[in-house]
């Protein structure tokens, strides 16, 4: 009963439940004029419909299942694996001790798995920094020192750390890769709702790459996380890659809105 008890009485005074409740009873008992309680009515309504229904799976479900995973013979005979940074705190690890994995670490992880399962395969990662003013910390470097120590040779590792988004990948990594048609048949990781703008991308570019996503942020059906986090994080960045999308169509980055198999 208590363990019932403690999960209800959680969802009721966690922040951002609180947030809801502080709205609805600002609505519903606070004075003010029709003009104000209109528009902190429309307001209330947002955050509703953000905490309770599944905006974010709506918007991230597509991108998710644009790109499937590649046959087992395509992962075996695949000359190399492609990592794509992005997920890291550069900041943090800057002055925390270790690496701060963000929420996509699964780029990392799943990268590290098959490596040790092929082991033949060189690793060549791609990612700079993200941010418009401090270019200083890197991830390259950083996705260097946390591969070597997950236990992959340094001679395995190719990197680049350049490039400060995903329209700059192919073009800052594909000097640094053995000669032959740019990416044939190499794995790409990146998160299955990125996978499209980065296929795009890179397809773009001549590349002939091979999706391997990981890091999905919806159930293959159906089922989402209630609540205003969850809602706002899904939305954030289904609304992120679509809009990302339309842009790299836009500055010719790719050569479909939407990139297709």
């Amino acid at each position: 009963m208590s363990f019932y008890l403690s999960k209800i009485l959680w969802l009721i005074v966690q922040p951002h439940s609180l947030l809801v409740l502080a709205l609805l009873a600002v609505l519903v008992f606070g004075r003010m004029g029709r003009r104000t309680r209109w528009a902190l009515g429309a307001v209330t309504a947002v955050v509703v419909a953000v905490a309770v229904l599944p905006l974010g799976t709506w918007l991230l479900r597509p991108l998710d299942e644009r790109f499937p995973p590649p046959t087992p013979e395509q992962v075996e005979q695949a000359p190399g694996i492609i990592l794509l940074g992005g997920a890291m705190s550069l900041a943090m690890t800057s002055v925390r001790p270790g690496y701060a994995l963000s929420a996509r670490a699964e780029r990392y992880t799943e990268t590290a798995l098959l490596a040790h399962a092929f082991p033949e395969k060189p690793i060549a990662f791609t990612g700079g920094s993200g941010a418009i003013l401090d270019q200083e910390v890197r991830e390259g470097p950083l996705a260097r020192s946390l591969l070597e120590g997950l236990g992959i040779a340094p001679e395995r590792l190719i990197v680049e750390s350049d490039s400060r988004s995903t329209a700059e990948h192919p073009a800052l990594l594909a000097p640094l890769l053995p000669p032959g048609a740019p990416g044939e048949g190499w794995l790409l990781v990146t998160s299955a709702w990125h996978m499209p703008r980065a296929m795009g991308v890179f397809q773009a570019a001549g590349w002939q790459v091979v999706p391997y996503p990981v890091d999905y942020a919806t159930a293959p059906a159906g089922g989402w996380l209630p609540g205003l986090l969850n809602g706002l994080a899904g939305l954030y960045y289904g609304v992120h890659e679509w809009a990302g999308l339309i842009y790299y169509h836009a500055m010719g980055y790719t050569d479909e809105v939407f990139p297709a198999p």
